[in-house]
């Protein structure tokens, strides 16, 4: 007498999986327009402004018009402002540091921070401002 074996198939549900793939990508794409913004600061406006062509590797300074200090998405303090850029600008060596600077700043805050970008060793900076319609 034979004896019968039933196979059984079992199959991963892939509806939850694809659930929350769906899930972070819907994620990612309200977040990195953010991201890519960075902190924002109202710059003064320039008729010839140019868009930034190698946006993820460069290393942005912004300073507000209540004089909060930035590198990249982190506020730092005048004080570690050296420490905190030369950190960032590790492994970027040779490509210019991007100051975003309020437009009501005196022009000695942003000559402060070019002068620490020339301390970390970048060989300029790009200053940004709103393109004017």
């Amino acid at each position: 007498m034979r004896r019968r074996t039933s196979q059984i198939f079992a199959f991963p549900e892939i509806t939850p999986i694809v659930n929350i793939a769906l899930v972070v990508l819907i994620i990612f794409m309200i977040t990195v327009p953010a991201i890519r913004e960075g902190i924002p600061v109202n710059t003064p406006s320039a008729r010839h402004s140019e868009t930034p062509e190698d946006v993820e590797r460069e290393v942005v300074v912004s300073i507000r018009a209540d004089g909060s200090l930035y590198v990249n998405l982190k506020e730092v303090s005048w004080r570690s402002l050296r420490d905190e850029l030369a950190l960032a600008y590790r492994g970027r060596e040779g490509i210019p540091i991007v100051i975003k600077g309020a437009k009501t700043l005196k022009y000695k805050e942003i000559l402060r921070i070019m002068e620490v970008c020339r301390e970390v060793g970048a060989p300029g900076v790009h200053l940004v401002a709103r393109k004017e319609e």
